[in-house]
């Protein structure tokens, strides 16, 4: 999928949407400075694939990245029709039913809907509700997966108490079908993680690019880093801020 983001050109608004007649619409935004000087505006409301020190590739949130994360930018207005078929082959190679992974992101809209993880009340409320459908794990964990700094709980029960906080229609029919889906896509995120960890450690190096792979996934995988830069997060801003929607021009890979 393609996630635009702005570039940072001085277009910064009031923190206020302004959506009525006759006024620029504006979108709440997080402000991200690269390691390579640039400075770009990440919408609150979307979730990032961003590789991490640690070799993993995890999809967050824009208020769970930090300094360190590397995202993939592809600014190359032309060649996104390419970009976004290779992202299709490589998630029909995976297996990965989307409909259930967007599904499942619905779900945690609506469950960061209902809760404020930076409101204390409804932060209690949230860990309070959780511990009376007798969820088992630590608060740390169930944070996380309130702010968005993991794409699922390993555990299908755990999948469905979250599914069932939102009032989710066969919450335990459905939990078993996401959970099944990301697994899945767990899968292709390590591919992915390998894979970039590789590219970068020739770049760090000095070397020539590696041998493509044989394997399917592999080579699809390849020609998406050939086309994107991978670039290192140095500082994200603590609070949202709002620019105008047309300035949300850059891509990163989500």
């Amino acid at each position: 999928e393609w996630l635009p983001v702005g570039e940072d050109d001085d277009s910064l608004q009031e923190d206020t949407e302004s959506t009525g007649d006759g006024e620029t619409e504006t979108i709440a935004v997080y402000k991200v400075v690269l390691d390579n000087d640039k400075v770009i505006f990440i919408p609150a409301d979307q979730d990032v694939m961003a590789y991490s020190e640690d070799g993993e590739i995890q999809s967050k949130l824009a208020e769970a990245l930090e300094p360190g994360d590397v995202i993939l930018l592809y600014s190359h207005e032309q060649n996104r029709e390419m970009f976004e078929n290779v992202v299709q082959r490589t998630q029909e190679i995976s297996g990965v039913d989307t409909r259930v992974i967007s599904l499942w992101k619905t779900a945690l809209k609506s469950l960061r809907e209902k809760y404020d993880i930076k409101n204390p009340n409804s932060l209690r409320a949230y860990l309070h509700d959780l511990e009376h459908l007798n969820c088992q794990k630590t608060e740390q964990a169930t944070k996380m997966w309130l702010k968005g700094t993991t794409l699922a709980p390993r555990d299908q029960v755990d999948i469905e108490t979250l599914l069932q906080l939102v009032e989710f229609k066969n919450a335990q029919f459905v939990s078993k079908l996401v959970h099944r889906e990301i697994e899945k896509t767990r899968i292709f995120h390590r591919v992915l993680g390998r894979r970039l960890k590789e590219r970068l450690g020739t770049l760090i190096r000095g070397e020539s690019t590696p041998t493509t792979s044989s394997e399917p996934l592999e080579r699809e995988i390849d020609e998406i880093l050939e086309m994107a830069e991978p670039t290192a997060i140095r500082e994200i801003s603590k609070d949202v801020t709002f620019v105008q929607k047309a300035d949300v021009k850059v891509n990163v890979l989500r």
